[in-house]
């Protein structure tokens, strides 16, 4: 109700921290679905890249948590693109893999996501999950 309340009184819904993360990846960092079915509600954007180093959007984020899928499946469905890229050419697949999140895997890749795609060296959702050192986000 506080993010309507702020919304409805002219607070930007796109506004980002200083770590510039907009209210909505805050949101997919720790992946609530009220609070994010709320953001969608009030406009904020599903594909909003994040001016922070790695440039994410929000379905990067959540697929990075420990979701489980209900907010991966809330934000694809919302327009989320399953296959765009971070700065590091990094899809939500491969954030998935390196963070060990293998439901949340199976979900994107029930939802179309490319286990193809190369990052910027060249390594696959496949090659992350193997070697999660490379986990940087």
């Amino acid at each position: 109700e506080l993010i309507e309340l702020l919304v409805s009184h002219g607070e930007d819904i796109h506004a980002e921290d200083a770590s510039g993360l907009s209210l909505i990846h805050r949101a997919a960092q720790r992946p609530d679905p009220v609070v994010l079915k709320k953001l969608l509600d009030l406009g904020a954007d599903v594909n909003h890249r994040s001016r922070c180093r790695s440039g994410a959007t929000p379905l990067h984020f959540v697929a990075a948590s420990e979701d489980k899928g209900q907010c991966t499946l809330m934000l694809i469905n919302a327009g989320a693109e399953v296959d765009c890229p971070d700065n590091n050419k990094y899809t939500a697949l491969h954030w998935a893999a390196s963070h060990g999140c293998y439901l949340t895997a199976a979900v994107l890749l029930a939802m179309g996501a490319d286990f193809t795609v190369l990052d910027n060296e060249g390594r696959s959702p496949l090659d992350l999950s193997f070697d999660r050192r490379y986990a940087r986000h």
